[in-house]
């Protein structure tokens, strides 16, 4: 069995998820979260005889890590990657998909009507907007018997994304209204108020309190790696490269003679400023037009500086934006025989593995070198065979700067890794790279919170706090017979003959939500948490009092017109 394979610290993952029917699996990348899986799959497979699974990972590694290691390590379940095939398949199985397969509405419906016995989501951070296709499938699939989600950035700067991905996991923990958790929790913040921040430091610790009743937190020390480290390099800009930066800065428009016409880069937000800033210190920038336009190489000089000086091969070089990987891959090209890159369009498609093969070239010892665009190979891809990173530029998001990291720290390194972070001097470079190590010290303030708890909970109670919790336990249950039966009340969910629906149907509404209006407009409460009549009486008596109301409303919209026709008179 899997299960016997597992490092310690997995096999305590492993009976933490068996032990909840919601699981977070919040492990550093690279730390085994896989197996975890694949062995929780394993132990249920074995008692279930109508045992399905789904899996719903990222497109990068769905078949490099998930497929393949599933085949390997529990070659008794039955694997599919497509809904059709599934179907066909026995018990034990297991469907493995990938979130863009999610967006698709009518897949979405059959999968949600699938008696599943187990749901997990793989870098479940894809979850932590509400309002997103990928939370709202998750939160389709809440009642699965036993769900997982998983990831090693799970939030970016603020705890609050756990929200989203309790939804899925656990929603009993803070409910499944987001304005009432709001208004419990947290209150504006930023710009406009269009942010958020918790109410206080002690809501804040109580919201991570809660959530760690239901989160692992494994850190990377398990794996005994020999470590890593990160170095600064900082060049300065050319004259004309720095001189079009202050320029842009100091008036946010620049005007320049281009190959045949002038040119005009204007930037009328600050996120396109920062953007505009960041393109000129990678040596070039695009204008208005879409055109771009070469305004120094100082970074790309740099760059084969530093290599000219590595002894170490393979080398993976981050990047963001296409034109920098365009100027990069033509130096390593120069530089090294054998070179690959991996960016938006390198896609695993029906005529070819692309992405994934060459990602295998990469595993394999087959490259020298590997020019990979930061959010499209930086998530879920295992380098491992490589001990030295270049970030040649990087995004403001820590989630994105760490999955890079991770794609080299990571289950099966066997050296010392170096990271390298090239930046201009007195330049949006530095700031990003402070941004980033900000939240890193912000999160790992959190991170550590959530482990203490679970170590708090997985240590076998000492005689005294159980004396202690025994007679907590006692005060709490002497209550008098009048508050248990205020709180028997309280916790009884009534049902009631007639509802919405069959007043939707009387009052000839189109839809129920026009109803909820109506009974609103005319303060008709609910009878509980809930709009519902026990008898039909009721409902009528609901029915005439929304449409008197109504009556009385129009003879004063019918005479407002008369009132201004009158004054114009």
């Amino acid at each position: 069995m899997l299960y016997s394979k597992l490092l310690p610290e997995q096999k305590k993952a492993c009976r933490f998820v068996l032990r909840h029917s919601g699981t977070n699996l919040f492990f550093d990348q690279g730390t085994g979260k896989t197996y975890v899986t694949l062995a929780v799959i394993d132990e249920e497979s074995r008692d279930v005889s109508n045992y399905q699974a789904i899996v719903v990972c990222l497109k990068t590694n769905l078949f490099t890590t998930w497929v393949k290691k599933a085949t390997d390590l529990i070659p008794h379940v039955n694997i599919a990657t497509d809904f059709v095939t599934f179907k066909t398949l026995p018990f034990p199985r297991v469907l493995f998909i990938n979130y863009e397969q999610t967006n698709n509405k009518r897949l979405r419906g059959q999968l949600a009507r699938v008696r599943w016995t187990f749901a997990a989501f793989d870098e479940a951070q894809r979850l932590k907007k509400r309002s997103s296709l990928s939370s709202r499938f998750a939160r389709m699939l809440r009642d699965v018997p036993r769900r997982m989600a998983m990831s090693g950035t799970p939030f970016d700067k603020n705890p609050t994304d756990l929200w989203a991905i309790c939804q899925f996991v656990d929603q009993s923990l803070f409910g499944d209204n987001w304005k009432a958790f709001f208004k419990k929790y947290l209150k504006k913040a930023g710009f406009m108020g269009y942010g958020h921040k918790f109410r206080s430091k002690s809501l804040e610790e109580k919201f991570v309190d809660i959530a760690a009743k239901i989160t692992l937190r494994v850190s990377r020390d398990i794996l005994g790696l020999k470590g890593s480290g990160m170095k600064k390099i900082k060049f300065d800009l050319d004259p004309v490269q720095r001189q079009f930066y202050d320029r842009l800065e100091r008036d946010l428009v620049v005007e320049f003679d281009g190959e045949t016409e002038q040119r005009i880069i204007s930037t009328p937000m600050k996120a396109t400023l920062q953007m505009k800033l960041h393109q000129i210190t990678g040596g070039f920038i695009k204008d208005d037009e879409g055109e771009i336009s070469i305004v120094g190489r100082s970074k790309l000089r740099a760059l084969r500086d530093l290599l000219e000086k590595q002894t170490k091969v393979p080398v993976v070089v981050f990047y963001v934006y296409t034109e920098e990987g365009n100027q990069i891959e033509r130096l390593l090209r120069r530089m090294y025989h054998r070179v690959g890159r991996i960016h938006g369009k390198i896609k695993d498609t029906k005529r070819g593995r692309f992405r994934s093969d060459t990602i295998d070239a990469f595993q394999a010892g087959e490259l020298d070198a590997l020019a990979i665009q930061q959010r499209t190979g930086g998530v879920g891809v295992d380098l491992f065979e490589g001990s030295l990173g270049v970030f040649y530029s990087s995004t403001h998001s820590w989630i994105d700067f760490e999955q890079a990291k991770s794609r080299l720290e990571r289950h099966g390194q066997k050296n010392y890794v170096d990271f390298f972070y090239l930046m201009a001097r007195n330049s949006v470079d530095e700031d990003r790279y402070d941004a980033v190590s900000s939240k890193s010290k912000l999160n790992a303030v959190t991170f550590r919170r959530l482990q203490r708890r679970n170590i708090m909970a997985l240590k076998p109670k000492s005689k005294d706090t159980a004396k202690t919790e025994a007679k907590t336990d006692a005060k709490a249950t002497k209550t008098t017979g009048k508050d248990k039966a205020v709180k028997a009340t309280k916790a009884e969910t009534k049902e009631y003959k007639y509802g919405v629906a069959d007043l939707q149907k009387m009052l000839g509404h189109g839809d129920p939500a026009s109803t909820r209006v109506a009974l609103r407009k005319h303060s008709i409460e609910k009878a509980g948490k809930s709009y519902g009549w026990d008898s039909k009486d009721e409902l009528e008596a609901v029915v005439k009092k929304i449409k008197a109301g109504a009556e009385k409303a129009e003879p004063k919209a019918k005479a407002e017109p008369e009132k201004k026709t009158s004054k114009k008179k």
